[in-house]
């Protein structure tokens, strides 16, 4: 099968596994083009000198809305509200293949319970701004705030999640 480069803005991100995953589901064969990071991809992207990327939102929805970039799937397991036509991977015939990349809010082993409860209080207090809202949407993006435990819950399934995804993309 003919090889295809893809963009990598980085060993061990999200995207660079996502790419891995859908390579190893579709039965192709995939040359990673290393860049630092994602944002510096995007015009290689745009000028076909790569094929492909699995990229942020907020690196790609502008573009995708500008007409630069056309949005083939949408890694989550949820159509995106900002590009409500564009099918999910699993949609797309690929159902292991789904990649969600978040953000949280870390403080370090032994912080007082105190202050990890205003830490939480502010940050659920910023999420549900209007203002923080309109900027995730912006870029693509939606808010799912989760309180300390559901917190810690989520990080343990995700790290035995990935730990499983390597398993996959490394055979």
């Amino acid at each position: 099968p003919t090889t295809l480069q893809y963009a990598n803005g980085g060993n061990g991100t999200p995207q660079q596994i996502g790419n891995e995953l859908f390579a190893h589901e579709a039965g192709i064969k995939l040359d990673p083009v290393m860049y630092k990071g994602a944002p510096p991809s995007v015009p290689d992207l745009i000028n076909g000198l790569t094929a492909l990327a699995v990229l942020p939102s907020s690196v790609t929805y502008p573009q995708v809305k500008g007409g630069k970039l056309r949005a083939l799937a949408n890694m989550s397991s949820n159509r995106s509200p900002q590009l409500p036509d564009v099918p999910t991977i699993a949609e797309a015939g690929y159902p292991g293949s789904t990649v969600l990349s978040w953000y949280g809010l870390s403080a370090p082993a032994g912080t007082p319970p105190e202050v990890i409860r205003v830490l939480a209080t502010a940050m659920q207090q910023a999420c549900a701004t209007p203002e923080v809202k309109q900027r995730l949407v912006s870029a693509g993006g939606e808010e799912a705030f989760l309180g300390t435990a559901d917190f810690s819950t989520f990080l343990a399934k995700d790290a035995r999640n990935w730990a499983e995804v390597v398993k996959v993309i490394a055979k």
